[in-house]
């Protein structure tokens, strides 16, 4: 096996920036999370492959041979990782009906969280595209009926190109790649609100909402040596 030495892993990055008429939004970057990038924690810099190298380091596009992935899918939690988090977090999966009281703590103590990407690509031959949505939704409060709603929606597109280049021995591969992406923002939505939304079928409500929306763009450039 080649041993990998990684030059550079993010030269550029732009986080997205959303605008609206009546203000500026900082949001952070769009990046889809995965088991796989997240368990081998900044390695996976070094070892991009496949569809995550569309977000980790564009320089891998001309390492791979050629990789279709028609569908990638991967849901997550937002939740403080401790004890009482994981209990209430088990036993909601467990017994959905009885395990109210751990969720409701849950939500009126440190938040909670739910978050989903889907999204397709082709990453191989020196050429990097890509698609992905992204849904983000975590709720906190002081209370059941003083909950507020964060939610985000996030449509993004990839393409990018990487480049081998032989230096004696060792194998160079350098890359870039462009994030244009779309997204909406409902911040600080009432529990009460959703409800009512959720259960208006099909009738007229009036609600005032603060709908941010707006366009964004990230640069990515990467290195890897192998020798």
């Amino acid at each position: 096996m080649k041993r990998i030495i990684v030059i550079a892993a993010v030269i550029l990055l732009c986080s997205a920036t959303v605008y609206s008429e009546t203000a500026k939004v900082y949001e952070p970057a769009f990046m889809p999370q995965s088991a796989e990038v997240m368990a081998q924690g900044g390695s996976f810099t070094a070892n991009a492959e496949g569809f995550y190298s569309l977000f980790t380091n564009p320089a891998a596009f001309g390492r791979d041979k050629g990789s279709l992935t028609i569908l990638s899918a991967m849901p997550w939690l937002y939740a403080f990782p401790d004890e009482p988090t994981i209990a209430a977090v088990s036993a909601l999966a467990d017994d959905p009906t009885g395990a109210i009281a751990g969720l409701n703590d849950l939500l009126t103590g440190p938040g909670f969280g739910l978050g989903v990407s889907a999204g397709l690509g082709y990453v191989g031959n020196s050429l990097g595209l890509g698609m992905v949505g992204m849904a983000d939704l975590f709720a906190s409060g002081p209370n059941t009926l003083g909950l507020l709603v964060d939610s985000t929606v996030t449509i993004g597109f990839i393409g990018g190109l990487g480049i081998p280049i032989q230096l004696g021995g060792m194998t160079l591969h350098v890359g870039g790649s462009v994030r244009p992406m779309y997204r909406i923002r409902v911040p600080d939505l009432g529990i009460t609100d959703l409800l009512t939304l959720m259960t208006a079928e099909g009738e007229d409500v009036d609600i005032p909402l603060d709908v941010f929306q707006g366009v964004g763009l990230g640069l990515d450039a990467g290195a890897i040596l192998e020798i």
